[in-house]
């Protein structure tokens, strides 16, 4: 009968569509947990951000979260999901920072090899590791920058910056020779 082919098409249809969707979000695959504790993450990283090795993607980033430490100190901590692949051939002394791939693009952690070799262990599923900095972003310069214009009475800046302009009037061919012979 034609209505049994068409309920056939409609959970094929059906079926493709959720295994896709699984696909495409990753619940099908396994992954090994890591955590990764910095003193700041940034304020452009994100869930799903890349880890990688080598410039190579080995894992990603499950959530973001923070905790204190002994002295009070808050740090933040990433949840890291490390394809199970590339995770058995890291190094028990792997190193972690989070960089960014410009000073606006969101970031991502980047692990690194010690200079002096790797370990002939391996990294243990559940670690704990500790990154090494975190790389400035533009909104952490204009912050502090805006501290230091707080600070600044405008009155005296307008003044300093008028007896300035004061002394360089007039001399922009010498301050160009100047410029020019250095």
């Amino acid at each position: 009968d034609p209505i049994w082919w068409a309920l056939v098409l409609v959970l094929v249809i059906v079926g493709i569509t959720t295994g896709t969707a699984l696909l495409f979000s990753g619940s099908l695959r396994s992954f090994v947990p890591l955590t990764l504790v910095s003193g700041r993450v940034g304020l452009v990283m994100e869930d799903g951000a890349k880890v990688k090795l080598r410039g190579v993607q080995v894992g990603e980033v499950a959530a973001i979260g923070s905790r204190s430490d002994t002295s009070g100190h808050v740090l933040s901590t990433l949840k890291l999901k490390m394809f199970p692949g590339s995770f058995a051939y890291l190094p028990s002394n792997v190193e972690a920072q989070i960089k960014s791939s410009t000073a606006f693009g969101a970031k991502y952690v980047e692990l690194s090899v010690p200079a002096d070799g790797a370990s002939s262990q391996r990294l243990q599923p559940g670690a704990v590791l500790t990154s090494r900095n975190v790389t400035t972003e533009v909104n952490t310069v204009f912050e502090n920058l805006q501290a230091v214009v707080g600070v600044i009475d405008p009155t005296k800046l307008n003044s300093v910056l008028s007896a300035m302009a004061e002394s360089l009037r007039g001399k922009g061919d010498v301050i160009g020779q100047a410029i020019t012979d250095a």
